[in-house]
């Protein structure tokens, strides 16, 4: 699959960014080193050797644009630009740390506040996807093809949520929203990746993030990819109201809520449900 011709050079740079830095992860993951981020968060030396990688590949051939990323420094000069690379170099830090597959990097292009081009590359498989607004999603395993990517909700729908709900009582208000949409709710600790939708893992029909107390802990460079992967393979991602999200944002947080959904129509329920 081909990029409409106008991104072919951004798709490119975000498939070259991503592969660059998971070749640095994997050149760490062996013996990295760790540290913790004032939030409390680790940080491994592969973390900031994927974010270099990025920043570097970006600028080769986008010099004027901002980058926005979870592990750098957010001096507030990309907001006067109206082109904004967004990633997370390792999503999954302490999946990485303990040894497990699950980790990821993501990279995205936001124009205009709207992401246009979004990557998300799993190291440790060599599993990408990838998509361009208006040019469809697609999936990729290692070398092989590109085949396009479709998604299609089951029966019954499956919702998950996790820990950035922000207050126990969310649990109970999700599991009527569920009820209502005539599906079930997984409780368990999902991470905004695009795979989560897919098989072999426990696959899922939707995403709530609902905050009724601390905000909730999903930045833009967490959420850009699956937006634009999961809308162009068929499904939807709003915020709480249905309303599209916005990116390059001078808070680059989604703190109150978002909904992502393999299917129109399920997102339309969930909407409605969490409207009442």
């Amino acid at each position: 699959m081909s990029a409409p011709g106008d991104l072919e050079a951004e798709l490119a740079v975000a498939v070259r960014a991503a592969r660059r830095a998971a070749a640095a992860i994997l050149e760490h993951r062996t013996r990295p080193t760790v540290s913790t981020k004032p939030d409390g968060s680790p940080v491994t030396s592969a973390d900031l050797a994927a974010d270099a990688a990025i920043r570097a590949t970006v600028r080769e051939t986008f010099p004027g644009d901002a980058i926005l990323s979870e592990e750098g420094v957010d001096d507030g000069a990309r907001l006067s630009s109206r082109r904004c690379w967004i990633a997370d170099p390792l999503d999954g830090t302490r999946h990485f740390i303990a040894g497990s597959d699950d980790f990821d990097t993501f990279v995205a292009l936001s124009v205009d506040g709207a992401p246009v081009v979004a990557v998300t590359l799993q190291p440790a498989t060599g599993l990408l996807l990838g998509a361009v607004a208006g040019g469809g999603a697609w999936i990729q395993e290692g070398d092989g093809p590109r085949r396009p990517l479709a998604l299609s909700p089951g029966t019954p729908c499956r919702l998950a949520t996790k820990a950035w709900l922000g207050a126990p009582g969310n649990l109970a208000a999700l599991e009527a929203v569920a009820s209502r949409v005539g599906g079930r709710l997984l409780q368990a600790a999902f991470s905004l990746c695009p795979r989560c939708f897919l098989p072999p893992r426990p696959a899922i029909d939707a995403m709530i993030g609902l905050s009724a107390g601390p905000p909730l802990d999903a930045w833009e460079w967490d959420v850009a990819p699956i937006d634009l992967i999961v809308r162009e393979a068929g499904g939807a991602a709003t915020d709480l109201a249905g309303g599209p999200l916005r990116y390059n944002q001078p808070v680059p947080r989604f703190a109150s809520g978002l909904i992502v959904a393999a299917d129109p129509g399920l997102h339309r329920g969930l909407v409605a449900a969490l409207g009442r």
